[in-house]
């Protein structure tokens, strides 16, 4: 009987349970998202949501990595919610927060997220989530060209900040270095108002030949019909 091989792939708002079984010479991949809703997006909310996320993935980790496949898996979970709301309690109580949580297994829509490489794609995914307090952390920033009018020093803050950010950042900008080293997913407007959305760094992106051929394809739709 096959073991399932489980990578635990941490990001700041989310983890990732992928599980993959060698068959056939083909990698499947079956995939339990944990999602950890912060009680509001303040700095110490969000500080804990993280503290309870290592908690909950620390006690699931060695659980999940006896199980056959996504359905025991699921399983797995499922008979075990009340004491991963125990332990995520006991967490926000030892620091302090008398908010409590709740603890629910179910399917929900997620955007495309890489982690450390990983990239799962936009979907509907079976889900752990747990919501702390109120749940009302919203985990995104939109920003239009956040380094207008910084100097370099500032620039730079910014920069670490936006690498740290523990969410979603939707943001617009010209510089370069910014770009690079913050987004994992590049949407392009072209002229005729069509939209390239791509999984991918920007400097990987300037370079893909696809990319060029698409954007190509869309200028010269936008000039025939012109």
């Amino acid at each position: 009987m096959k073991k399932l091989l489980v990578v635990i792939v941490l990001a700041a708002v989310a983890v990732a349970i992928v599980a993959g079984v060698q068959a056939n010479e083909k990698q499947e991949q079956e995939v339990l998202r944990i999602h950890i809703r912060a009680n509001s997006d303040s700095e110490q909310d969000q500080r804990i949501k993280l503290e309870v996320r290592d908690a909950v993935v620390a006690y699931l980790t060695p659980v999940l990595a006896e199980c056959q496949g996504l359905s025991e898996a699921k399983g797995a979970v499922a008979a075990r919610q009340s004491e991963i709301e125990r332990r995520a309690e006991h967490v926000l109580e030892a620091a302090g927060y008398r908010y409590g949580c709740t603890v629910k297994l179910t399917r929900e829509e997620f955007p495309a997220r890489t982690y450390d490489g990983l990239t799962l794609e936009e979907g509907i995914y079976d889900a752990l989530i747990v919501e702390l307090g109120d749940a009302e952390g919203a985990n995104v920033l939109i920003l239009d060209e956040p380094t207008n009018h910084l100097d370099m020093e500032a620039i730079t803050a910014l920069n670490n900040g936006m690498i740290k950010f523990p969410g979603v950042i939707l943001f617009s900008s010209r510089d370069h270095q910014i770009v690079q080293t913050t987004a994992n997913r590049i949407m392009e407007i072209v002229p005729g108002g069509q939209l390239i959305d791509k999984i991918t760094t920007y400097d990987e992106y300037l370079e893909s030949d696809e990319m060029a051929r698409k954007r190509q394809t869309y200028s010269v739709q936008t000039e025939e019909n012109d």
